[in-house]
């Protein structure tokens, strides 16, 4: 069409008929195929308005008409693929091989090539290439970009695992139960790329509005060639009153919204999830992840034998210890030990029981530190005279790491989830912009809901909730007429995401 344009400046003119014809030929098609098999839309004005201007000899207006034709269909296009292009890379790939037993051998295979019952060889820092189970080997898995869970995870023979899942440390044999497609990366990239084709109530208005005002366009058009018996003018109103300018800024609009909205790290569900957004009155809020960091800091150091062990050497061991593991709990407490400034104590090489915990020789002992499913269950450690102590903790929301020296039990260390200090800031400004009821929901116990909901200016908490509660809150809220966005993270806030008019997810 620019060629087109140039060349019935530039070129003879016997050779600007034909260059214009050919360059305008597809809108006049599609507008007479338009006609015959939907009758008149908004292409049958298109196709008018350019054949209008090439049958008064008019070319240059023809192919001009045609390139603003083509710049809206390239803008819009160009819109959706940079939207697209940018979700593609935000989503965890699939590797493009992976270690396969074959044969009777570890071969390396395409990632295409794996079928379902394949057993897949998967070591630290790699990808979980497809949805199975485990069978040999134990590791920590951090499942974060598929499931929100802000904490590694121990897996071991018998566990599921989820593609998309990065190793942090250990090796894994997977038996494979879903491949290519099926896997759960795969469907969550087919979702979004299905959503971003899906267009909203507003962009199908627009479109219904801009295929009604073609018959306002011909209708003006016929009027003012009555009056004036003027052509031209006919062909003025048939460029000037563009029906395509509604349909075509109601689609850029959306796709620019949700380009610029996934540059910020926000994927959202298609036009619709914008016009849903638009009108919420009412928030609900899960605790974890999303009033909370979902990273840890110490809130208690628990020594069993304070007189032999009090609380710095108690510490400092362990976060001598614990910095060789890249683990959360573990950054955890040598964090706190740093900020302490505390000594560096030595003990013997480190020996990784991977997704449980770590063991050494210190001060003469066996010095194992994890959690209690690996301290009990394992090493048969016997923590039964702090039971009631240690359930406290838990019941608290804290997570504890157990520590035990030569089989008997040595002390605990117990961590929490940090608030957000945005959290207060972003409630207030979600307040400012006309959300008139927030609501927090969570399955801690009401202590620790009402520790974290002090000074957020929540108007109701909602405690001990496990995830048929919260979709019942929410169902209470859309009975009572509100508008619902639900915010959460993880895998348990999945009934109330799909409950929420609109869910959120962190």
């Amino acid at each position: 069409a620019a060629l087109s344009v140039v060349g019935t400046l530039a070129l003879p003119v016997p050779a600007r008929l034909p260059l214009a014809l050919a360059s305008t030929a597809p809108t006049l098609a599609r507008g007479a195929v338009t006609l015959a098999t939907r009758g008149v839309k908004v292409q049958v004005l298109d196709a008018l308005s350019i054949g209008v201007a090439i049958l008064r000899g008019e070319l240059f207006t023809a192919s001009a008409a045609q390139f603003l034709l083509e710049l809206s269909e390239c803008i819009e296009a160009s819109t959706g693929r940079r939207s697209d292009a940018l979700i593609r890379k935000l989503l965890q790939p699939n590797p493009e091989s992976a270690m396969v037993e074959r044969g009777g051998e570890v071969v390396r295979l395409p990632f295409a090539a794996l079928v379902t019952g394949d057993r897949v060889h998967v070591g630290a820092g790699d990808l979980v290439p497809v949805d199975g189970t485990v069978r040999e080997g134990g590791a920590t898995v951090n499942q974060s970009s598929v499931t929100g869970e802000s904490l590694p995870i121990p897996r071991e023979p018998g566990d599921p695992v989820l593609s998309g899942s990065a190793l942090v440390e250990g090796r894994l044999v997977v038996e494979a139960e879903r491949v290519g497609d099926a896997t759960t990366t795969a469907r969550i990239a087919g979702f979004i790329r299905e959503s971003l084709g899906r267009r909203g109530q507003t962009q199908r208005l627009a479109e219904r509005l801009a295929d009604r005002r073609v018959w306002i366009s011909l209708g003006s058009g016929a009027a003012v060639y009555a009056l004036t018996g003027d052509a031209r003018r006919l062909e003025s109103m048939f460029l000037v009153d563009y029906s395509c300018a509604i349909k075509l800024g109601s689609a850029v609009t959306v796709k620019t919204a949700l380009y610029r909205s996934a540059r910020s790290g926000i994927l959202v569900k298609g036009g619709p999830a914008l016009e849903t957004l638009a009108g919420i009155d009412t928030v609900v809020f899960d605790k974890t992840g999303t009033l909370t960091h979902g990273t840890l800091e110490v809130t208690d150091i628990l020594p069993f034998q304070p007189e032999a062990w009090p609380r710095e050497r108690f510490l400092a061991t362990i976060a001598s210890v614990a910095e060789h593991s890249t683990h959360p709990v573990a950054a955890a407490v040598v964090g706190m030990a740093r900020a302490e400034d505390m000594a560096h104590i030595r003990h013997e090489e480190v020996d990784f029981v991977v997704g449980h915990g770590l063991a050494t020789r210190v001060a003469g002992g066996l010095l194992r530190i994890g959690s209690r499913h690996y301290l009990t269950d394992h090493e048969r450690v016997e923590f039964g005279g702090r039971t009631d102590e240690l359930d406290a903790l838990e019941s608290d929301g804290k997570t504890l790491l157990h520590v035990a020296l030569d089989g008997r039990p040595l002390g605990v260390i117990a961590l929490r989830d940090r608030p957000r200090l945005d959290a207060a800031p972003t409630l207030r400004a979600l307040r400012a912009m006309g959300i008139a009821r927030m609501v927090m929901v969570t399955g801690d116990r009401r202590v620790t809901a009402e520790r974290v909901a002090a000074g957020l200016d929540l108007d109701d908490v909602v405690s001990e909730a496990d995830p048929e509660r919260k979709a019942a809150v929410l169902r209470g809220l859309k009975q009572a007429g509100r508008r619902v966005a639900f915010i959460g993270d993880g895998v348990n806030d999945g009934p109330a995401l799909m409950t929420a008019d609109l869910g959120i997810a962190m």
